[in-house]
């Protein structure tokens, strides 16, 4: 309804600078239409070149997102640059120059950004946010939990808490410290006891922990009996991931990976994760072309994701490709180079591997 709304408002006013703007960011945050949102946020941009009005530098940084989640990095970073022209001394839009990076595998100029504006004060609280992925992405786990804490610590409102508690809870789970992910979702849960995000997890660590498909059911039955309300925000992708892995610890390979498949395609942002696990489950169902196909397809938006290219390992070494999958171990192990002893998935890996 709000698209609608909104084209109506054009078609009445097809100078409407703010009405571009907010068409642009709906199609390009809640519906993954990254083409028509970059037309709008054009149309904003050339209408108030100079920022006049006080949007157009928000036009750029939303367009900067659009052209990101659609593989644009270098002409994302053009958005951004245009948004940092427009916004002097503010720290917003190098703040999304940082993710940017973070989110294509440039971890370590992500972390450069972040650590220089917060030693220079010049930073928002998510610049945390920013730290703790790409640590955690390079396999700094410590370092990651310290900048997620500081994030919560820093965050003006609780839904970003609850932001950082998930990134907290989810380095736990890949971390098996059961206890630390269970004091994270306790924190959830206080805030918020009908958090589908802490539902969602812990119907994961039920699997993943306690090999319990009957108490994960019961989170995921929750998450249905909240959702139903149709004035809580859609949280489609963790609904069908949680009940993708349900299917897949009954054995029940391919209706899981239907399911994981449309998690997959219904997440705006975090499709790389689900589209991760939908990899990794069609690798376990020994489907390795078609999981092929997804990883060298995720790998086109950040060729450093070290579990992607564990993944890609797995697939070479099923089709007996030893030199192909080496050459994936060797970058997975060289982005975790300076990873911090003790981190699970690469303790895990080596001990794993054939080569």
């Amino acid at each position: 309804m709000a698209v609608r709304n909104l084209e109506s408002l054009l078609e009445e006013t097809p100078g409407d600078i703010r009405a571009h703007v907010n068409l642009g960011y709906v199609l390009s945050r809640y519906k993954g239409d990254y083409a028509r949102a970059i037309k709008y946020f054009e149309k904003a941009v050339s209408l108030d070149p100079g920022n006049g009005h006080g949007l157009t530098n928000a036009a750029w940084n939303h367009m900067g997102n659009a052209l990101l989640y659609s593989g644009r990095f270098d002409e994302a970073m053009e958005a951004f640059e245009k948004y940092r022209e427009l916004s002097p001394g503010s720290p917003d839009p190098v703040n999304s120059i940082a993710g940017a990076c973070c989110f294509s595998g440039r971890y370590d100029e992500a972390i450069r950004l972040a650590e220089e504006s917060i030693a220079g004060n010049n930073h928002n609280f998510k610049y945390f946010e920013i730290l703790g992925r790409s640590y955690l992405a390079r396999g700094q786990w410590r370092k990651a939990a310290d900048a997620f804490n500081n994030y919560i610590g820093a965050a003006p409102s609780q839904g970003y808490k609850t932001a950082g508690q998930v990134c907290l809870a989810q380095l736990y789970m890949l971390q098996g410290d059961r206890a630390a992910f269970d004091a994270q979702i306790s924190n959830m849960l206080s805030a918020d006891p009908n958090s589908i995000k802490a539902m969602w997890l812990s119907g994961l660590a039920a699997l993943r922990f306690d090999n319990d498909t009957g108490l994960a059911t019961a989170f995921l039955e929750k998450i249905r009996a909240v959702t139903s309300d149709p004035l809580v925000y859609d949280e489609t992708p963790c609904e069908r991931h949680l009940n993708g892995e349900i299917l897949i610890a009954m054995g029940r390979h391919g209706e899981a990976i239907e399911e994981l498949c449309a998690a997959a395609e219904s997440s705006r942002r975090e499709f790389c994760y689900f589209g991760r696990e939908l990899a990794a489950a069609l690798v376990s169902a020994g489907r390795a072309d078609e999981a092929e196909k997804r990883c060298a397809k995720l790998l086109q938006y950040n060729g450093n994701d070290y579990a992607l290219l564990m993944l890609m390992d797995r697939i070479y070494s099923m089709k007996n490709d030893a030199a192909g999958a080496r050459l994936y171990r060797d970058r997975a192990l060289a982005v975790l180079g300076k990873a911090e002893p003790g981190f699970v998935p690469l303790d895990s890996y080596i001990s794993k591997s054939t080569l």
